[in-house]
């Protein structure tokens, strides 16, 4: 009696799981989704914004209390820095299709762009604390 099944095991992994460990599609992977936060944030802003035109007559104060609180600071930098990752990442990209060479060092210039944009949203983040401080002084309000 002969069993004619399909029973074959593979020990290796698939090509797709070790394409998924490999770190340029890890960038594909948070480029894409940098791109889509970016997109949500502007929307949620798009209805902050409609929200105040429809609403002219809020004080300075009622205004500087939406946009200065914790919470608003906090997506505010998260924001900073997912734009300023989403950018210099978009930079590797065009840089390694106009300069194809670049493709052999693919894991340097991945490295190079995660240090450049920790580095700026670091340098980012402190420059906007020192506006919200600025805005918050001037408007006769606590920053937080």
């Amino acid at each position: 009696m002969s069993t004619s099944g399909i029973s074959t095991t593979i020990n290796a992994p698939s090509r797709y799981v070790k394409a998924a460990r490999h770190p340029g599609m890890a960038m594909w992977l948070t480029h894409r989704v940098t791109g889509v936060l970016i997109l949500l944030f502007l929307l949620a802003h798009l209805v902050d914004f409609t929200n105040l035109a429809f609403n002219p007559n809020m004080t300075v104060k009622e205004l500087s209390s939406l946009f200065l609180g914790i919470p608003n600071f906090v997506l505010n930098g998260l924001f900073l820095a997912v734009v300023l990752f989403h950018g210099f990442n978009g930079m590797r990209v065009i840089a390694i299709d106009l300069f194809p060479s670049l493709s052999r060092h693919h894991k340097a210039v991945i490295w190079l762009t995660v240090a450049v944009s920790l580095v700026s949203i670091v340098v980012a983040e402190m420059i906007m604390m020192q506006f919200v401080y600025s805005i918050a002084a001037s408007a006769g309000v606590p920053p937080f």
